[in-house]
């Protein structure tokens, strides 16, 4: 939908340049495996739900002006989302809102149309007052476009592109949007006709009206195919992660493959993006991948698939249930974020005091050893016992542990040994 570019080195990702802080594999992966998606969801009922209501001419005037209102609202709040997100930092605004002027573009091109007054302009196009009009609104445009133009150049001077071709596509495709914005200032743009929703007027427009049909629906489709993208992550990602995390890993696999590859539902394994990649040599002598994503989709793909090879996938938090990249080994259980109710611990402290209390619960063995432990730390505090007469001790209480849980002594005999008068008193 916005298309960003990527460097990769050495399972490290560069989203601003090689000059920002690199994010390990995973990480932006990670955040949306996170993400609370019900307003992702809302988004894309709503953008399918309003571009029917304006793709087909049976609606009131009304109706057909609130539809429009709706589509604008819920272009500028998803790409206000979009805008945020970490893969977009360095991409500009106006890029990312180009999108949105798309639908100004589509609305303008058919303004006679959905004025229901197709036949009078075609029936005199060299009309001198139409043709003031349009000179007055190119006079506008022009003006407006030189100002655009001028910031273009100054955001050139400052970025010097090196590929002239894709700098040359992309000057064209902002002078699109300037002429949107010139043309059609805000939504509604026009007043409608009844004559619009007339069915020997649709008839007759057959074609133009399919056309405009097909363009309003592309354009919702690119928003939908952003908020499937990301909503994929939770519907497909996430289970077969959890799957792959406590199950068979190749079972997982192939059960992923099969099934989002052999059915052509809405959140199949693949997303509609595409990605170019180059190589490059960077300022410190390295080789650096160049990977220019179309959307955000292709880039997340991308992203799982390349952690599954490496064998470096995010895994859920025993604990909170959150998804971390694991960083010390691969069986790694907890994270080391804020534990949900603590507000000095983390997951992985909680963690391993939670393993040890079941471990506890489970042995009798280490039931007797806590037992004696508590005892015997407890005179620390009353004065029976110093802090190195403790460390003795304990030293040769977790022996005697280790031995019972390896059978080599028994319960009887480990319980005597711990709680025996062995050194009570200070010094």
């Amino acid at each position: 939908m916005v298309p960003f570019t990527v460097r990769e080195r050495d399972q490290q990702i560069w989203l601003k340049g090689v000059d920002a802080p690199p994010l390990e594999r995973g990480e932006v992966l990670t955040y949306y495996l996170n993400m609370d998606m019900r307003q992702l969801r809302k988004w894309s009922n709503d953008i399918r739900h309003t571009a029917v209501g304006l793709e087909a001419f049976h609606s009131n005037v009304g109706k057909y002006k609130e539809h429009i209102n709706t589509m604008y609202r819920l272009q500028h709040e998803v790409l206000s989302f979009l805008k945020q997100q970490p893969v977009y930092a360095g991409v500009s605004e106006d890029d990312i809102y180009y999108v949105e002027y798309e639908l100004q573009m589509i609305l303008s091109q058919n303004e006679s149309l959905l004025r229901g007054s197709c036949d009078s302009i075609e029936e005199d196009p060299n009309d001198q007052s139409l043709q003031e009009d349009w000179d007055a609104l190119y006079e506008e445009m022009t003006r407006k476009f030189a100002e655009f133009q001028q910031k273009s150049k100054s955001q050139d001077d400052v970025n010097k592109p090196k590929h002239r071709t894709a700098a040359k596509n992309k000057k064209k495709e902002m002078s699109e949007i300037a002429i949107a914005k010139a043309l059609v200032p805000s939504p509604p743009c026009f007043e409608l006709s009844e004559a619009v929703f007339d069915r020997q007027y649709q008839l007759k427009h057959e074609d133009r009206i399919h056309d405009f049909n097909s363009a309003i629906m592309s354009n919702a489709l690119q928003f939908e195919a952003l908020l499937d993208d990301l909503i994929r992550v939770k519907e497909v990602y996430l289970p077969f992660l959890k799957e792959y995390q406590s199950g068979d890993k190749q079972k997982a696999l192939q059960q992923l493959f099969e099934q989002y590859y052999s059915f052509d539902n809405r959140f199949q394994l693949n997303s509609g993006g595409q990605m170019k990649a180059i190589y490059s040599l960077g300022e410190d002598g390295k080789i650096y991948r160049e990977t220019e994503y179309s959307s955000l989709g292709s880039f997340l793909y991308t992203e799982l698939m390349t952690c599954l090879q490496e064998n470096k996938v995010p895994r859920c938090c025993a604990n909170c249930g959150r998804f971390f990249m694991p960083r010390g080994g691969y069986d790694v259980e907890y994270c080391d974020n804020p534990a949900p109710g603590e507000t000095d611990k983390t997951c992985k402290e909680v963690g391993a005091r939670n393993t040890f209390a079941r471990r506890v619960k489970d042995s009798p063995a280490l039931q007797i050893f806590q037992r004696a432990y508590k005892t015997h730390h407890a005179r620390i505090r009353s004065g029976h016992m110093t802090k190195e007469s403790f460390a003795i001790w304990s030293a040769r209480a977790m022996d005697l542990r280790d031995a019972c849980l390896d059978g080599k002594i028994t319960l009887e005999e480990l319980e005597a040994e711990l709680t025996k008068d062995l050194i009570y008193k200070k010094g």
